[in-house]
């Protein structure tokens, strides 16, 4: 009996591997690595340009007893809310609206030092939330057109700090098309008379709006060939993020499943032992009931 339990072992734990490992891992060798390091490495200077604005909003106001509270436990290295708190605090002082990505350039260029921080920061902010989002069951699309918005929000927090110009919003160049409202849609023309982005933001209608905004934005009468370029190695830098994110999920899927049925193959185990002592106990009683029947 226990020979079976051992070719059961043998049966299930390969198939396990088999079904929780996805087929494209097997290609996670030459390209596939590179693309996974470039990701990584291009993510963490995401976070370290948002932190670096956090650090710079820190000293700034480092006599502002409102942010004492928070600027020590507030730092991080994460995405999520409260990884800022300086530069949320900085965003909506003064009772200020939320950021807004489409902003003007040109309009902090010769601002303060403050203003030029929650644009730059808020900025960097804005890309993070944006790849927190991607839809990472689509990264083998090819410059798929979401990240093609996270690309173009990526050049603009390059072109921030030097000052250089960006394509505006009244060009139709609008990074955020799941907030827009009638009045901005009326930049791209006569043929929305709705945000189709708000409801669901990967419906063929919001991918056709993204795509008419990449349109407006690369446009050359607008961008200029500097920035063009940038936003192509952008594009490329999005794309290593999507395939690192993929990866740690299917990581995390995978482990996940290998657990599963692990625990699968030991209850199968269990419950083939419980039945061998059942039929051993079966036949026991059948031998004892045997010997009574011959006396």
């Amino acid at each position: 009996m226990r020979g079976i339990n051992y070719r059961i072992l043998a049966l299930i734990f390969p198939l396990s591997l088999r079904l929780a490992l996805p087929s494209d891992y097997k290609t996670w060798y030459g390209s596939a690595k590179n693309s996974f390091s470039r990701g990584k490495s291009t993510y963490d200077e995401l976070v370290k340009s948002a932190q670096n604005s956090e650090d710079e909003c820190v000293i700034l106001h480092s006599t502002d007893n409102r942010l004492s509270t928070t600027q020590g436990a507030g730092r991080g290295t994460g995405t999520e809310s409260g990884s800022f708190p300086c530069l949320d605090h900085l965003q909506h002082k003064d009772n200020r609206s939320n950021f807004d990505i489409n902003f003007n350039i040109g309009d902090v260029a010769g601002g303060s030092r403050e203003q030029r921080l929650v644009a730059e920061g808020g900025c960097w902010q804005f890309v993070l939330n944006q790849v927190s989002a991607l839809d990472i069951d689509r990264c083998d699309v090819k410059g798929e057109v979401s990240r093609s918005l996270i690309a173009l929000a990526k050049t603009k927090c390059h072109l921030i700090r030097s000052g250089r110009t960006f394509p505006l919003a009244e060009h139709g160049c609008l990074l955020n098309p799941d907030v827009l409202d009638d009045n901005a849609l009326g930049l791209l023309g006569d043929q929305y008379t709705s945000n189709p982005c708000r409801s669901v933001y990967n419906s063929g209608e919001c991918e056709k709006l993204k795509e008419d905004i990449v349109a407006q934005c690369t446009n050359p009468r607008v961008m200029t060939e500097a920035a063009f370029q940038m936003y192509h190695a952008d594009l490329n830098h999005i794309d290593d993020i999507c395939f690192y994110l993929q990866s740690n999920e299917w990581n995390r899927r995978t482990e996940s499943n290998i657990n599963r049925l692990g625990e699968s193959a030991i209850n199968l185990l269990n419950t083939q032992q419980n039945m061998e002592m059942f039929l051993a106990g079966m036949q026991k009683q059948q031998e004892e009931s045997l010997r009574k029947a011959t006396r």
